[in-house]
């Protein structure tokens, strides 16, 4: 019987540790600066370009913000998220773009969504993972190369494809 209650306490305590994280991981939330030389239309367009690439739908779009969707085939968020009406379970990505004096601020966060689509959606805020802020920097360096790419052309002289004339001596 001891033997028992030993082992229900240590598999309870083995649960709760497991599912237990910490503040900080739930809490946290990616960010990037963008500077103020970019535009926000660029950096909408390389955040939709970013996320599409990456096999995300695009679920809404508004002038600051922009949320990504995307089908979680995990069985343990099926078991854990989904309910008896909907097993299906989607991540959605929401990305909110901010102006700031020195630039924009792009911020990502995750969520779950259990029962989607229905008047009983059940969200479970995730905070932002190492993917989420793998994407985020390949934004930043995308826009900071198209921004420097863009630069050089404007500074290189247009080359004049006329022949030059040729002087006759007389």
């Amino acid at each position: 019987m001891k033997k028992k209650i030993v082992f229900m306490l240590c598999c309870l305590m083995m649960l709760a540790n497991g599912c237990a994280g910490t503040k900080q991981d739930r809490n946290y939330i990616a960010s990037i600066l963008i500077p103020a030389s970019v535009s926000l239309d660029n950096i909408k367009s390389s955040v939709i370009n970013t996320y599409m690439d990456s096999g995300w739908k695009l679920e809404k779009e508004s002038d600051h913000i922009i949320s990504f969707l995307h089908q979680n085939d995990s069985m343990k968020a099926a078991i854990f998220f989904g309910s008896q009406y909907d097993t299906r379970v989607f991540n959605r990505e929401t990305v909110v773009i901010t102006s700031r004096g020195d630039g924009f601020m792009v911020r990502a966060n995750q969520e779950v969504i259990g029962n989607y689509g229905s008047a009983f959606e059940k969200k479970t805020d995730l905070g932002a993972g190492e993917k989420t802020e793998q994407r985020l920097l390949a934004i930043k360096s995308s826009l900071i190369r198209n921004k420097e790419s863009h630069q050089e052309q404007k500074t290189q002289q247009p080359v004049d494809t006329k022949p030059l004339p040729v002087r006759r001596a007389e």
